[in-house]
């Protein structure tokens, strides 16, 4: 839901959305458990606007990608 709203995704290597998410590219996937690194991240988009804005985009390619990958029968 997040990629199909244009919103980039912190993500663990612990769930399914890592296999989504590119690292840097439409968010971020970070140390399970690691409070800093998650915390850095949110930081990152808050601080940079221009960043987020093209994560956002990336984000929203991202969606589009895989749903004209899916075949639907």
């Amino acid at each position: 839901e997040a990629l199909a709203n244009s919103l980039p995704v912190i993500t663990t290597t612990n769930v399914g959305a890592s296999e989504l998410i590119k690292d840097g590219f439409n968010g971020f996937v970070v140390n399970p458990r690691s409070i800093t690194d998650i915390k850095n991240k949110i930081l990152f988009f808050y601080n940079d606007r221009n960043s987020l804005n093209k994560f956002r985009k990336n984000a929203f390619n991202s969606f589009n990608s895989i749903q004209n990958n899916l075949n639907y029968k």
